[in-house]
């Protein structure tokens, strides 16, 4: 019987680097920073507008994780998840990178879910904030009704510093939170740690090759449990998503 990794390796090329075990004891802002260093003006996103570097995602989730961390870090429920309304996108997925950055839980919602559904999850994640990009503002503002802030993703100003947040996360810290469709009846939350993203991302990483110079497609809303992987996958391997 043909040797698989002996297959599979005719597909890595040369440029493909293991991803290590050891990785899966930092946080996942620790791996993309490190990442984003080593190929700064490398294309971590490609879209409608354009590329963005690595470089460039790094300052703009920076600037906005110090955002957060400015306006949340005074509330009383510091490890209060932060709840993100947005499309597909750079936005989406500077917020989501931004989210962790500020040491904080992410729970993406999709707004195209009915309202009596995403206002039951709200009263039971009783977040920080509504992190919203410009076409789910509206819904966020209505959902929230008073209770909770309302951020825009685009909202951190120059001044913001676009440093890297010195946060201390450990791999066990929860990442983020997804919830089920609910078609059975209430919407499930699944929380998932930063080192089972990054296991995730290992097994993704090692079985197909990825590295730098590959294209990966996004194809899922930021709500779906897959999407994590999907990003991460490419934006810790200096790939492009």
């Amino acid at each position: 019987m043909p040797d698989i990794r002996a297959r599979q390796s005719l597909y890595r090329p040369e440029s493909f680097r293991p991803f290590e075990r050891t990785w899966l004891e930092h946080g996942i802002p620790r791996c993309f920073e490190q990442r984003a260093a080593i190929c700064p003006d490398h294309i971590a996103i490609a879209d409608g507008f354009g590329g963005l570097s690595y470089q460039a995602l790094n300052l703009a989730a920076n600037r906005l994780a110090h955002h957060l961390l400015k306006v949340l870090d005074s509330q009383e429920n510091g490890t209060a998840p932060i709840v993100l309304l947005a499309g597909q996108g750079r936005d989406a997925i500077t917020a989501v990178l931004a989210v962790l950055k500020a040491g904080r839980i992410v729970a993406p919602l999709d707004q195209r879910t009915p309202i009596s559904i995403l206002s039951g999850v709200l009263d039971r994640l009783s977040p920080a904030a509504l992190l919203v990009d410009d076409e789910c503002e509206a819904i966020g503002t209505l959902l929230a009704a008073d209770r909770y802030p309302v951020l825009a993703i685009d909202s951190p100003q120059s001044r913001s510093p676009d440093s890297n947040p010195d946060r201390t996360i450990e791999a066990h810290d929860v990442a983020c939170i997804y919830f089920t469709s609910g078609s059975t009846g209430l919407p499930k939350g699944v929380a998932d740690s930063h080192r089972n993203v990054l296991h995730n991302i290992m097994r993704y990483t090692n079985s197909l090759g990825f590295a730098e110079g590959d294209r990966m497609s996004l194809v899922q809303n930021p709500s779906f449990s897959g999407t994590m992987s999907t990003i991460f996958g490419a934006l810790l391997n200096g790939a492009t998503l």
